[in-house]
């Protein structure tokens, strides 16, 4: 595994969950693995940004919060 990340450090930028946003809305990231909504937050800043689903599919989940 660690030779796995060592040679992967090459192509990646960061992993990271924190900063993908604004690093993909100023052009530092060219690609970023995000929830949908902020990708929708960056569509609206920067309308060059797609937000895609591969063909084959993807997971699927749902958050939620319930106040009492």
């Amino acid at each position: 595994v660690k030779d796995l990340l060592i040679s992967a450090k090459k192509t990646l930028l960061a992993y990271d969950d924190t900063t993908f946003y604004s690093k993909l809305v100023s052009g530092e990231a060219l690609l970023v693995q995000a929830w949908d909504g902020w990708c929708n937050y960056g569509i609206a800043e920067k309308p060059e940004i797609k937000y895609v689903i591969p063909k084959e599919g993807s997971d699927l989940w749902v958050d939620t919060m319930v106040v009492m």
